[in-house]
């Protein structure tokens, strides 16, 4: 294996994604594990994968979510953080924030991001269907172009 960008970028986004849903739940090595059982690492670093409409980015996102879940038995909630996570970090913060699939991306949904609008919600138990019903009232609020711009309201309190 050659050790370039892409595989830093994938080892440092899957132990971003891990420390973020871990808190108390599995080691961070089945979230890397699980997250190594999906194909996100193969659609996230392939530009000519990524999704371009929001439908495309929903399908990818179930099929990740769902084998995320089966690996380490969770909820939909805490894969879709991880799977959130992962993509930030592989996505956002490699400076393709303003592509279509930056755009698309869902922003981690935790806590903290809940309670600064007022949404009485626990984000560790929210299944798939519950996750988007809130991913369409979290559209509502946010007033940018580019989903992930929602973190404006991640502020601990």
């Amino acid at each position: 294996m050659n050790y370039n960008i892409e595989e830093h970028r994938h080892r440092f986004a899957t132990w971003a994604a891990a420390r973020a849903a871990q808190r108390g739940f599995t080691k961070t090595a089945n979230i890397i594990a699980a997250i190594d059982s999906t194909n996100l690492r193969e659609i996230a670093m392939d530009k000519a994968l990524w999704p371009k409409t929001d439908i495309d980015f929903e399908k990818f996102h179930k099929q990740w979510c769902r084998k995320i879940m089966a690996k380490l038995n969770t909820t939909y909630g805490r894969a879709a953080k991880i799977v959130a996570i992962y993509l930030k970090t592989i996505i956002i913060l490699s400076g393709n924030e303003d592509s279509k699939f930056g755009k698309i991306l869902h922003p981690p949904i935790d806590r903290i991001l809940l309670s600064s609008l007022k949404i009485k919600q626990n984000w560790t138990k929210l299944d798939e269907k519950s996750y988007f019903k809130l991913i369409k009232e979290l559209k509502t609020i946010n007033k940018s172009n580019a989903f992930w711009r929602l973190e404006e309201h991640w502020k601990a309190i």
